[in-house]
């Protein structure tokens, strides 16, 4: 068990068709067991989002945002903490009011500070590449979205039997309600 602190700051300016964000922080753990040295790490946030067309002006037709960021995670059952650092692009258009096309591509640095009693310290890179197609089945106070995707993950780590790749292809359902709407 442990007692985490973060602390950060995001300033974002919103412009017609775009905004930037950008931010920083402090993120500590502090362990309960003895045996284990707390972790801390300054975090980041940059991020670029446009749209168009521009918010509150209608349905959005296309979009792009890219982040960097860096921050504290831990991965499951046990002593698996890590610093990552992710850079990200999500961007998408919508065809004839109905069809949707998203892409999303990911890297992830992971950077173990505690890998459950491994002895060589872990640092895995993760690439995810997934694009999608739907049919926006209902659009007016309820967004019902059925979309089918398919993607690419290739994780590299240097601790043997770790790294993986995987390839699929999923069926999803989007469901959003707004609240806002008459």
């Amino acid at each position: 068990d442990y007692k985490s602190g973060q602390i950060k700051l995001i300033v974002k300016k919103q412009y017609k068709y775009f905004s930037l964000e950008a931010g920083g922080g402090y993120h500590e753990r502090n362990f309960d067991d003895p045996s284990l040295a707390n972790i801390s790490l300054f975090t980041y946030h940059v991020g670029l989002s446009g749209q168009n067309p521009p918010v509150g002006r209608g349905v959005i037709r296309s979009y792009i945002n890219l982040v960097a960021e860096s921050n504290l995670n831990d991965a499951g059952p046990g002593d698996y903490y890590f610093k990552a650092s992710r850079y990200s692009l999500n961007a998408g258009h919508l065809f004839m009011e109905r069809l949707p096309f998203d892409v999303t591509a990911v890297f992830q640095n992971s950077d173990y500070e505690r890998a459950g009693g491994l002895v060589a310290m872990r640092d895995d890179d993760t690439f995810k590449l997934e694009g999608s197609l739907g049919y926006i089945v209902s659009s007016y106070s309820t967004y019902l979205t059925v979309k089918l995707a398919s993607g690419y993950v290739d994780r590299s780590s240097n601790i043997t039997g770790r790294s993986y790749t995987n390839s699929y292809l999923a069926a999803k359902v989007d469901f959003k309600y707004g609240l806002g709407r008459r």
